[in-house]
């Protein structure tokens, strides 16, 4: 359904904030807020929060509200708030794949506890079991296995299920949760010597250190174009 278009439209919404541009389209077509929001299936308070500048829509959001008042999301959103929105969207679908990532592996070491990766000597020679059947080791040594083994599964199946909410604080923590549990389980591994699951718990390791570096490259990257970007506009001005 194509509405009215309203007079900060015509003028160019570069200058216009979202929440201005959503508040005059939905006075413009005689809507209240709640009309607004049974059209758009959203509790009343988030088009009043939408509308305060308190909160943003998500992507899935604004091309619903484009697509019911005929507009543009260029005519949405201003060109600031176009740029922050795309640069956070894609943080946030590139965190997620992240998380994934992160999940997938920690869930993997429990492999160790099927595997015969572990290496036990008795009666001359050395056997290779797994984490389920390690004996031989003195209780000091194989709790601290078990344990470190079980809590990043665990972190692993939580980072998983973090994916299908939007929990970025618990996200983060997570990260340095299981970059701290695959450290302390190689210093572990190493010391006495189970080199097999050692060298797997290191590679993991290695794989996280490289994706939290790359983003924390991306996030320096984008705050110093984001800098020249409003140094820009303030020469321009």
């Amino acid at each position: 359904m194509t509405y009215k278009l309203l007079p900060s439209v015509w003028r160019g919404v570069c200058k216009v904030k979202f929440s201005d541009v959503l508040q005059e389209l939905r006075e413009y077509n005689g809507m209240t807020q709640e009309d607004l929001a049974e059209e758009l299936v959203v509790p009343r308070d988030v088009i009043s929060r939408w509308e305060a500048g308190i909160d943003y829509p998500d992507m899935e959001s604004l091309k619903t509200i484009s697509i019911y008042f005929g507009i543009t999301m260029d005519e949405l959103l201003s060109c600031d708030e176009l740029f922050d929105f795309a640069e956070s969207d894609f943080k946030e679908k590139e965190q997620r794949i992240n998380d994934i990532i992160f999940g997938v592996m920690d869930c993997s070491l429990i492999m160790y506890f099927f595997l015969p990766i572990f290496c036990v000597a008795g009666g001359g020679f050395v056997d290779e079991v797994s984490l389920f059947i390690l004996t031989g080791l003195e209780p000091y040594v194989g709790v601290p296995f078990i344990v470190g083994t079980v809590l990043t599964v665990l972190v692993g199946v939580f980072s998983l299920v973090q994916t299908i909410g939007r929990f970025s604080t618990w996200t983060r923590c997570n990260r340095r949760i299981s970059l701290i549990l695959s450290m302390t389980l190689t210093i572990l591994f190493l010391f006495w010597i189970q080199m097999y699951a050692a060298s797997y718990t290191f590679i993991f390791l290695i794989i996280k250190v490289v994706i939290l570096a790359h983003h924390q490259y991306e996030d320096n990257d984008c705050k110093r174009y984001n800098r020249h970007y409003i140094m820009s506009n303030a020469y321009v001005k």
